[in-house]
């Protein structure tokens, strides 16, 4: 069955006063939300605004609004193999506290989202895809959450999946492929969980964290980004256990602007223009069993600019044109049973440094401290002195498991913290 509506809507008009005169603002105001609410009950293909109606095999299309328009707690709806395709906004719009199961939808060829969930909706979404859409391919805004299971972006024009506005979702299996902007976006003290999802050839970066957002990421992959694989920033907190990042055109791993970051058995390489991980800017990262290596201009890590790691068991190995690890003089770094191997050239460390070894692995290019006069006269990269301590006791920085939980998470950085 098919249900179009044909009447038109200045969509331009309207977004114009988005944020009304505040160009600073945050969120919509009022009255944007007031006439985004009108314009879809008007114009919209379809309408639910309550009940529990079945639509099976249907398509739908809208030339002024949407193509399914989900609108109050009351509605719960049930979508099976539906499809919205070429809407004067968005695909499916769920919103206000609603609902519903989609199953096996697609979203195609939309003016603005494929797939919009706002303000507290949580639909479960199973095996559903948005492609080619002008804006991005799913998009929780201002609180709505909700289930996706096996859902798919593609060749979506802004974001393949985006949190913002203090949304909160869960995403399982799945795939992002050649989003115009980022992979997935998580901003405006969002939260967001992702397990086994990967994101391949992102025009920006693969995944991106930022304004106090909280975000897990399990078994998850990002390939081929048009610029850094995963960047975290502006106080963000990100748990990243598993997975690999690859092939970024930028850093494989950016956390900086005072962001925290716990990754754990992650394979960082071939990052072509930058160092394959890097933490600056005050931010603190902790680091298991991650291994970075083949980059193709920098280092294997960089820290800089106040920033602070602690790295267990991790590998900085075989990067092409520069050392395994570069320090800078603001800077502060731990590691214990680490590997610095096969680098082109030795480590670059400021000779104001901070920097702990602690159980020595294989480190081709640090030296245990002589017992003569405790400074080791090895020459960085950079033409200055290094100080090492080497010492046998685990710092006490360090958590002996990695947390699942942010709250959790959170006490690794409860103290110390510069406003």
């Amino acid at each position: 069955m098919r249900f179009e509506q044909t009447a038109e809507f200045d969509w331009e008009e309207l977004d114009a006063k988005r944020f009304g005169e505040d160009e600073e603002a945050d969120e919509p105001t009022e009255e944007y939300l007031e006439e985004f609410v009108q314009t879809h009950e008007e114009n919209s293909s379809i309408v639910v605004g309550g009940g529990s109606p079945t639509f099976e095999d249907c398509t739908f299309k809208s030339v002024g609004a949407s193509g399914v328009y989900v609108r109050g707690e009351a509605a719960r709806p049930t979508l099976l193999r539906c499809r919205a395709e070429g809407s004067g906004y968005g695909g499916f719009v769920v919103e206000d506290g609603a609902a519903g199961t989609f199953l096996d939808c697609v979203s195609e060829d939309q003016e603005s989202d494929g797939f919009f969930i706002r303000s507290g909706a949580k639909p479960t979404m199973r095996r559903c895809a948005a492609r080619n859409c002008k804006g991005d391919g799913f998009c929780l805004s201002g609180e709505g959450g909700g289930l996706f299971d096996d859902c798919q972006s593609s060749g979506n024009e802004s974001v393949g999946i985006r949190l913002i506005w203090r949304a909160a979702g869960t995403f399982n299996n799945c795939v992002v492929r050649k989003a115009g902007e980022e992979g997935i976006a998580v901003d405006e003290t969002s939260e967001g969980y992702f397990h086994a999802c990967t994101v391949d050839g992102a025009a920006d970066d693969g995944f991106y964290a930022d304004s106090e957002s909280k975000v897990v990421l399990t078994d998850c992959t990002f390939k081929r980004s048009g610029s850094n694989g995963v960047l975290v920033t502006g106080k963000s907190q990100v748990f990243m256990r598993g997975g690999a990042v690859s092939g970024s055109k930028k850093s494989g791993l950016l956390v900086t602007d005072r962001a925290r970051a716990i990754v754990q058995g992650v394979d960082v390489n071939s990052s072509k223009d930058f160092a394959g991980i890097v933490v600056s800017d005050r931010a603190r990262a902790v680091l298991v069993e991650v291994e970075s290596g083949t980059s193709q201009s920098a280092e294997g890590l960089t820290v800089f600019d106040g920033g602070e790691v602690v790295a267990t068991r991790c590998a900085f190995v075989d990067n092409e044109s520069s050392g395994g690890v570069a320090v800078d003089e603001t800077s502060r770094a731990t590691f214990v049973g680490c590997r610095v191997w096969g680098n082109e050239s030795p480590a670059a460390i400021h000779e104001d440094a901070v920097v702990t070894v602690r159980e020595l692995a294989e480190l081709e290019e640090f030296e245990e401290r002589p017992e003569d006069d405790g400074v080791d006269d090895s020459a960085a990269s950079n033409g200055t002195r290094f100080v090492l301590e080497v010492v046998s006791a685990r710092p006490s920085t360090t958590p002996k498991s990695i947390p699942s939980e942010f709250a959790t998470a959170r006490k690794l950085w409860s103290t110390g913290d510069e406003e």
